[in-house]
């Protein structure tokens, strides 16, 4: 799919797709938690601040909110919230990004999500991911 997310949602629903599993890079899928569904950074800012919202709203303590918002990456937000043990925030952030692509394509299709991050270590999952993974 590249940077052509909204693209291929509509595309794998005029092809009646019952299930969708996206999988990539917090710092490509938060994205779509703005509403950018054509990620491609010419066109869509980082996600930097999608995730630093979040952390907020997840009660992510000061100090290490100031650490993760120095952070130039989203790959750096991840190391810094591993060496916490803290990793499991991105199933929460998962679980967003699912609600946003479900609003997309006003949830005619099921959708899960599947966080990696740039070694290839599945980070975050979300709830619908873990309803596909029960079904089979």
């Amino acid at each position: 799919m590249s940077n052509f997310v909204g693209f291929m949602l509509k595309e794998a629903l005029k092809r009646s797709f019952k299930r969708v599993i996206l999988a990539g890079h917090p710092g490509k899928l938060a994205k779509l938690i703005r509403g950018d569904f054509y990620t491609h950074s010419s066109r869509s800012k980082p996600a930097n601040n999608i995730l630093i919202n979040i952390f907020k709203r997840e009660k992510v303590n000061s100090e290490l909110l100031k650490s993760l918002d120095a952070s130039s990456t989203v790959e750096g937000m991840v190391e810094i919230l591993r060496e916490h043990d803290l990793l499991n925030i991105f199933n929460r952030i998962a679980d967003d990004i699912q609600s946003s692509a479900r609003r997309f394509i006003s949830a005619k299709s099921k959708i899960g999500i599947v966080l990696f991050d740039m070694n290839k270590n599945i980070i975050g999952v979300s709830k619908g991911f873990k309803d596909w993974q029960r079904s089979l």
